[in-house]
């Protein structure tokens, strides 16, 4: 929406200047050259007369009037700044409304919102976002137990188009449990886990499989995977939500984790 640019700094002091001098001087040469006017301007310490007090008198009359003027442009410049400004922020609170879904924040959560992916959930407030290729990496808060136990906790949030995923139905509504199970079954044969515990269920009115196992990624360092996937049907994706966590820390993040599964929305 195109809108006025007025400029608002003040016009240059030498330019001012140069207008107000070379106005009053072609004034007086006018009155007092071209038509023969008189004059007298009479100050503390100073009288002057003819051309020179015209000079003088015009150039008063003329810095008083030009500042006015500029005053009066400032004055509307930022009455214009001042409504732009109002515009942009109801522009701003319209984007925020339509933007954000009503989702349900648990206290100590945030809400995060992806129009590209239509995906509204909270995460936990204290957990970092990670700089990955995906929706969402939230690592754990750093603390000296975390340093110690050597791994980070991290909820990550991925998205894939059904047509990427070879071997699956046209139809979504014909993907079945077993195939829902085949991201866990690939992080499960690349972390090494062992006994995973499947659970059939629906997050936000879509179908899903949960899925959780234990892995060891170094000697001593029990870490627990719980992850989600959703078959979003009418947007023709699959996402996954997956928890990676070393115990005894996982207990507390499988709860944070599965209060984030209870706030997820689908904007499509």
């Amino acid at each position: 929406m195109p809108r006025d640019t007025a400029p608002t700094d003040a016009t240059n002091p030498v330019f001012a200047y140069l207008i107000i001098f070379g106005t009053s001087l072609i004034g007086a040469a006018v009155l007092y050259g071209g038509l023969k006017s008189t004059g007298v301007f009479e100050s503390e310490g100073m009288e002057l007369g003819g051309a020179a007090a015209g000079f003088v008198i015009i150039l008063l009359i003329a810095k008083r009037i030009f500042f006015s003027l500029q005053r009066q442009h400032l004055d509307n410049s930022q009455n214009n700044q001042a409504r732009e400004i109002e515009t942009l922020r109801e522009e701003l609170e319209k984007l925020r409304s339509g933007e954000q879904p009503e989702l349900e924040c648990p206290k100590g959560f945030e809400l995060m919102v992806s129009r590209d992916f239509g995906l509204g959930f909270a995460k936990p407030r204290t957990w970092s976002q990670h700089p990955e290729q995906h929706i969402g990496m939230y690592m754990t808060p750093m603390t000296e137990d975390i340093i110690k136990t050597g791994f980070r906790g991290n909820i990550t949030i991925t998205m894939t188009l059904l047509d990427q995923v070879p071997g699956l139905p046209d139809d979504p509504d014909e993907i079945t449990n077993d195939e829902l199970k085949a991201p866990i079954l690939s992080a499960m044969q690349v972390c090494g886990g062992t006994d995973v515990k499947w659970q059939p269920t629906y997050i936000a009115n879509r179908r899903a499989m949960c899925a959780e196992f234990i892995y060891q990624p170094a000697p001593e360092l029990d870490v627990v995977m719980e992850g989600a996937v959703v078959l979003d049907a009418p947007g023709r994706r699959l996402f996954i939500f997956a928890l990676h966590d070393a115990l005894p820390h996982s207990e507390q993040s499988q709860q944070l984790f599965r209060q984030l599964l209870s706030t997820v929305k689908f904007l499509s």
